[in-house]
């Protein structure tokens, strides 16, 4: 059975460059035994988002791992490998501990607790972009944080218009049970 652990993006411009990795790194996958999501990443902007200069470049989890080459099929190997192996030991060992830092992060802002307890106090439990309209923020602004309540698992439905969010009540019992284990 494959195990599943990583994510892996291309990022590079050049279509050749990009299909030759993907081979390479399917073959390396298949080789290893590993399931993995692979992206190419061929726009400009969402390539400047990991600050690489240099194509390919290959990101594993979101983390640059080779800038400006075409890695051996070795060191791919190695690197895939080494990111299954800390995913299997954060999996196993980290799990209650990652989650209530996920949490925690989103959680750090003063902004994103105002906009949870806001949608929290509806009858419904889900808003829209007008619900958030005291909160005095840019339009833009109030994007950013519903995109980090989100991305946590806070908050489910559409940050894009038309805009409608709702609270993740099983993730809200989730972080209500880690955080009273955490804290008795």
């Amino acid at each position: 059975m494959a195990l599943n652990c990583i994510n892996i993006s291309i990022l590079s411009t050049n279509h050749f460059n990009c299909k030759e990795l993907e081979k390479m790194i399917t073959f390396t996958l298949n080789d290893i035994n590993v399931n993995a999501n692979i992206e190419i990443i061929d726009d400009v902007e969402k390539i400047k988002l990991f600050r690489v200069t240099q194509m390919p470049s290959i990101a594993i989890n979101n983390k640059v791992v080779f800038i400006g080459e075409m890695p051996s099929p070795k060191e791919l190997k190695d690197v895939i490998a080494k990111y299954c192996e800390i995913n299997a030991r954060k999996s196993l060992i980290y799990c209650h501990q990652e989650q209530i830092a996920i949490f925690c992060k989103a959680l750090s802002d003063p902004i994103n607790i105002t906009i949870i307890e806001k949608i929290r106090n509806m009858k419904s439990c889900c808003a829209n972009s007008e619900n958030l309209n005291d909160l005095q923020l840019k339009y833009s602004d109030i994007i950013e944080h519903l995109i980090v309540l989100k991305n946590a698992g806070l908050l489910t439905g559409n940050i894009e218009p038309p805009m409608k969010f709702c609270v993740n009540k099983i993730n809200f019992g989730i972080a209500k049970i880690l955080f009273t284990n955490l804290f008795k």
